[in-house]
């Protein structure tokens, strides 16, 4: 959406926060954004920054959406596929001083449903 050559933007908020021995980590996000300032971006006035405390974007991967669990239709139910048709996009995050550990988002759409799920996971590679 945009107003003249001013974009829409939501607001800029971590993705998720993950806490490690004892240390607040945000995954992604910007600072220099009201909090949950939802309007047209005037970048004069609200300079965005990286936060350098967060962990930062990495890479992604689109795929079909996961089998979280088993299911099948009962009580006359149709049969439908399972997972359903959608999409699945993995956003990879790292953090410089914690080079062993990822922390991954995952949103799941489906095709024909208003709404999407979102999962957070961490991998350690590290001792």
């Amino acid at each position: 959406l945009r107003r003249g050559d001013r974009s829409f933007f939501r607001a800029l908020s971590p993705e998720a926060n993950l806490t490690i021995n004892g240390q607040r980590f945000n995954i992604g996000g910007c600072l220099g954004q009201p909090e949950n300032h939802y309007e047209f971006w005037y970048a004069e006035r609200w300079p965005l920054a990286k936060d350098p405390d967060a962990f930062a974007y990495r890479n992604y991967t689109l795929s079909k959406p996961s089998k979280g669990f088993e299911w099948r239709a009962r009580s006359g139910a149709p049969s439908i596929p399972w997972p359903p048709k959608g999409l699945r996009l993995t956003v990879e995050f790292a953090h410089a001083s914690l080079q062993n550990v990822r922390v991954f988002v995952h949103y799941e759409m489906y095709d024909g449903v208003p709404a999407y799920r979102k999962l957070v996971s961490i991998r350690n590679d590290g001792s």
